[in-house]
């Protein structure tokens, strides 16, 4: 099997199998993963960047098992096709990071952030999670502000507490979600299915919708709109 302790950057992996390797406080450079399965692994408190994991498996429907990435410090990395279902990303910081079209149904990504602190008054975001599915998961206390969530499904998340301030959630499934005290605050929701979501409970204020959706939203707190 190989170590990644000791792989060198530039390395692409294919059709490896990883199975309950303890990977907690390392650091990885510029690793490409192609078809690779990780079962079990545990990737907390990491820091990483540049990193690729292209069509990887990281849940085990055998074991009915998933990988962690608590705390973990993630830059520049990418995950495309991957099935990452009850992942754990909680308090961990994702910035500059991309997953597309991923499997990330009840992962869990409570209290992490996709900040990047230049100076004391200088803080950039930036996070794309576009056309994944989201369903289940947990976002509870993150801040994610600016992250790319379009064509994604998260129906029957938990938000509450979330910041998604100037987020894109264009065209994502938004049926049922919990966002208690969530933060929108200028977001892009044009497009997306809002059907559940209590504009009593959430900071709305600029956010982009269509009239359609408009009325949707009143419907739930029993606006009726002729």
């Amino acid at each position: 099997m190989v170590d990644l302790r000791e792989t060198e950057p530039g390395t692409v992996l294919t059709n490896e199998t990883f199975i309950d390797i303890p990977l907690e406080g390392i650091e990885l450079e510029a690793l490409t993963f192609e078809h690779c399965a990780f079962h079990g692994c545990q990737f907390s408190s990491v820091k990483a960047r540049a990193l690729s994991f292209r069509h990887c498996r990281f849940y085990d429907a055998d074991r009915e098992t998933a990988c962690t990435f608590r705390f973990a410090r993630l830059k520049d990395c990418e995950f495309t096709e991957c099935d990452l279902t009850l992942s754990d990303f909680s308090r961990s910081q994702l910035y500059q990071c991309r997953f597309h079209q991923c499997q990330l149904s009840g992962a869990q990504f409570s209290h992490c952030t996709n900040q990047h602190v230049l100076t004391a008054s200088v803080t950039m975001h930036e996070l794309s999670l576009t056309d994944c599915n989201l369903a289940y998961a947990d976002l509870s206390g993150s801040g994610l502000k600016e992250t790319d969530f379009s064509g994604s499904r998260l129906s029957h998340a938990q938000l509450d507490r979330a910041d998604l301030t100037e987020a894109v959630l264009t065209d994502c499934e938004m049926h049922e979600v919990s966002g208690e005290d969530l933060v929108l605050r200028g977001a892009d929701l044009r497009g997306a299915t809002l059907g559940g979501l209590d504009v009593r409970l959430i900071d709305m204020t600029d956010v982009q919708i269509q009239v359609e959706q408009a009325a949707v939203l009143l419907d739930t707190i029993g606006v009726k709109v002729r």
